[in-house]
């Protein structure tokens, strides 16, 4: 397995980091990162790193969580309607059949 070393700036603190992803995805990983934590700091500017990235962790799991909850939600959405649609398909051919 090769591994790519990425340097990124997060909290203003540089990290390398070795990873098979593409370089540029992780450093807008980072990007998206960083800009969460300066959000945080521009509210609370004697907030820690630490505590930032806490609350940064914490708003990114609850977004996980419930875009999870949403997928799951939408398939069975679908489910429902290739349901409804595979009952329609049956009602027409009935229909069809007595129509013969």
């Amino acid at each position: 397995m090769e591994y790519n070393r990425v340097e990124v700036f997060i909290g203003g603190k540089r990290y390398v980091l070795r990873t098979q992803d593409d370089p540029e995805y992780m450093k807008e990983l980072a990007r998206k990162l960083d800009k969460r934590l300066e959000d945080v700091f521009s509210v609370d500017r004697l907030i820690s790193l630490p505590d930032a990235a806490i609350l940064v962790a914490l708003d990114i799991l609850d977004e996980r969580v419930k875009s999870s909850s949403n997928i799951d939600n939408i398939r069975m959405q679908i489910k429902n309607y290739v349901d409804e649609a595979a009952e329609s398909q049956r009602q027409l051919e009935y229909c069809q059949r007595k129509l013969d």
